[in-house]
């Protein structure tokens, strides 16, 4: 999501149900869920497939965005807008709930339902906690703790959760934190300031730290999918990606994740994701060659991870243009080889300066928005089978 995106709030997201006092974002002592995995060493019947990265369709995916957040947004559950999502035929969705929680099953209706192909899910720390918890926030920087929330979570761990619940179901869900670039200006989480006039961190130290936690993240989530080489769900990592260059150098790297640490993994991310502000439609491909230049990933590994138009006032150029950004953005994107695009987003705080499919404020489906990317969806949907 863009920096930007959560200012003028209908209320201060540090305050609410989200948080209260003694309550910190990152809380201490909670108790790891390591009583889910009872069968640590097991395998679920059937036979081992290929465990490669594979999107098995291409097709747009619509991001949950706040939609959960009461009194910014709608406050639905996720398992509500997933299921709308659902519901309007599309077969891939973006999550990062804060309310709802693997532990106690309240995600089940969504890994649950056949009709999504792919899930893409953010899972914030709370997602490996007992008792179950909603994933406190608290100011940091000056903006809420969206920006944190995910950085402690185990990501291997929570890859086994969806294994051991979810391992009969045909479906792929690809796990992934917030823009890295942006990400990077949080870490580590112990910095009481973060970085200010910038969003790289001065000290080489903290970068290669970074670096080795997304490096964990794929490497825990690789070792999950081998343990359950034989289940018919797939769990892949992605690192989402916000500063690309348009020529990537490897001998003068630019201040940028994709060069300094991306690069420099090993193994590579499962897939990359791009959140494409810095790319309208003319200069999408520019962007995503410069990706697969750095990278070495393939045109099938890489994909949009959020891309939005405004609503605009009614009659303005951007309510008019609407329907062009989103078709043209996406269809650069497909021809290009990307398998997801996936759309800022179902709802936030409404109005017309903002991405939402769904207003936020009145629940109403806002112009040009799902209309345009129902055309989209049957456009471009296609299942691919993988190996």
């Amino acid at each position: 999501m863009q920096g930007t995106k959560i200012t003028g709030t209908k209320k201060d997201l540090s305050a609410g149900p989200q948080s209260g006092p003694g309550k910190s974002l990152l809380r201490r002592g909670a108790i790891p869920l390591l009583a889910m995995i009872l069968c640590s060493a097991a395998t679920l019947p059937g036979e081992a497939r290929s465990l490669d990265p594979c999107i098995p369709l291409r097709a747009p995916g619509i991001n949950e965005g706040f939609a959960d957040i009461p009194g910014y947004s709608l406050g639905r559950p996720t398992t509500t807008t997933a299921g709308d999502i659902a519901n309007r035929g599309f077969t891939i969705a973006k999550i990062w709930p804060i309310y709802q929680s693997l532990v106690n099953g309240q995600l089940d209706a969504i890994f649950n339902d056949d009709r999504l192909s792919a899930v893409v899910f953010r899972p914030f720390y709370n997602q490996t906690i007992m008792p179950p918890q909603q994933a406190q926030q608290s100011t940091i920087c000056g903006s809420t703790g969206f920006q944190v929330a995910d950085l402690d979570t185990d990501y291997g761990l929570v890859a086994q959760i969806l294994y051991q619940r979810y391992g009969s179901r045909n479906k792929t869900v690809i796990l992934t934190g917030w823009e890295a670039d942006n990400q990077i200006a949080y870490w580590p989480t112990s910095n009481p300031t973060c970085l200010s006039g910038g969003t790289w961190p001065p000290n080489q130290a903290d970068v290669d730290s970074y670096r080795a936690l997304l490096q964990r993240r794929q490497d825990g989530v690789a070792a999950a999918r081998q343990q359950y080489a034989t289940a018919n769900l797939r769990v892949f990592h992605a690192v989402e990606l916000k500063q690309v260059p348009d020529f990537p150098s490897p001998n003068n790297p630019g201040a940028n994740v994709l060069e300094r640490i991306v690069a420099k993994m090993s193994p590579r991310p499962d897939f990359l994701s791009y959140s494409a502000w810095a790319a309208n439609p003319s200069k999408i491909v520019t962007k995503l060659n410069s990706i697969a230049s750095a990278s070495g990933l393939p045109h099938d590994r890489i994909y949009v991870g959020e891309w939005g138009c405004t609503v605009g006032a009614p009659g303005s150029g951007t309510a008019a243009n609407r329907s062009s950004c989103f078709t043209n953005h996406a269809s650069n994107t497909f021809n290009w080889g990307a398998r997801m695009w996936l759309v800022w987003t179902y709802s936030g705080n409404g109005g017309y300066n903002s991405y939402d499919l769904v207003d936020g404020m009145t629940g109403a489906d806002t112009a040009n928005g799902f209309s345009v990317l129902t055309t989209i969806n049957n456009t471009w949907k296609q299942a691919i089978t993988c190996p």
